[in-house]
Parts: C-alpha cells; structure tokens; sequence
C-alpha cells in the first residue's frame, strides 16, 4: 500500500479521517509541503493531479495543456 506522500489523489482519503475526502489535499499540502518540507509545491500538486488521472488512465484530465479539461484550484499557501 502507498504511503499519503507516495500519493495523494483529493478524491479520496483515509478511512480515519471523518470530513469529506476532498479534504485530504489540505492535509497533505499543510504536512508534507508547509510543515515538514518533505516535498515542493509542484510535486505535492502534481501528486494530487496529473499522478491519479495517469494512474487511473483518465485522459485530457491532470494537466493544463490544449484540449484537456481545466480544473484548475487557486489557494493561499499560507492559509491552506
């Protein structure tokens, strides 16, 4: 099983937390990148988008490019 820094896909979580699993990304952006510095923002950010669609094979999702599907999330690093 991997590890929550090994991935880190916002749409789902860990059994114990209780709050909706799109929650998780605050976790992992807060612990691994702000607190600990286990990671740099990019990589936290690509583990939580473009990751989980190659993963999962999900094309035109993960990645801002031409033709993909724009999801895009705007956040304070210091307030996340």
């Amino acid at each position: 099983m991997l590890t929550p820094i090994q991935r880190a896909g916002v749409d789902g979580g860990f059994l114990k937390f209780s709050e909706h699993p799109r929650a998780f990304g605050n976790r992992v952006y807060a612990r691994y990148v702000r607190d600990e510095k286990l990671m740099t923002v990019p990589e936290a950010v690509r583990k939580m988008t473009s990751l989980p669609a190659s993963n999962l094979g999900i094309a035109n999702r993960g990645l801002l490019r031409p033709g993909y599907f724009a999801d895009i999330a705007v956040f304070d690093p210091a307030t996340i």
